[in-house]
């Protein structure tokens, strides 16, 4: 295949038809059988989706190693790119977390509680997985109450986001107890009640 100067983009490439390029070829045959393309799309949408999700599970090392080494490379674009992006749609992705946190508290207090335990450097090791065990514990012992990720042993006072420091209790609980150990509010509430 000749690489002529292309009548469309007017870059030297591989010739294909017409005058164009590969690409400019491709990009005017999409445009007349737009409809076309999306019917078929549309037809045959579960046999491509399922083509392509095996295809990922097939080469997604190689995919994954792609990636990584296009946003090596493209560093400063894709940084640019996300700024003007996150400018232009602050109010789109505020609504959107609003709504994800509303639905998802549980997720809003694990990430909170990471951001605050990083912040701290203290260790940061509570999975996805451990974190939903955890809230339905907390669901199951609270019923009815909001319940709120709670440390054992406060962030500001070296405890971390782990396994053996976290769990859920009411929220109601959890601003009486701020940053006090458990025993210090056992103390507090049995002096209260005269105990």
């Amino acid at each position: 295949m000749a690489n002529l100067v292309c009548v469309d983009c007017g870059q030297k490439k591989p010739h294909h038809a017409k005058g164009l390029c590969n690409a400019c070829y491709t990009r005017h045959y999409d445009e007349a059988h737009r409809e076309k393309r999306a019917a078929y799309r549309q037809e045959h949408r579960e046999g491509m989706m399922a083509k392509n999700a095996r295809y990922y599970r097939e080469h997604r090392e190689d995919l994954l190693a792609n990636q990584h080494r296009y946003n090596e490379g493209h560093r400063e674009d894709r940084a640019e790119y996300n700024r003007c992006y996150d400018g232009a749609h602050r109010e789109d992705k505020a609504e959107y977390n609003h709504r994800y946190y509303q639905a998802n508290p549980e997720k809003y207090a694990v990430n909170n509680a990471l951001r605050r335990t990083r912040k701290a450097d203290q260790p940061n090791t509570l999975t996805p997985k451990e974190n939903e065990r955890l809230f339905a514990i907390g669901q199951g012992t609270w019923k009815g109450e909001n319940v709120e990720l709670d440390h054992f042993i406060s962030v500001d006072k070296g405890g971390g986001t782990t396994l053996a420091n976290s769990h859920y209790i009411p929220a109601s609980l959890n601003r009486f107890k701020y940053n006090k150990l458990p025993q210090e509010v056992y103390k507090q509430l049995t002096l209260a009640e005269g105990v």
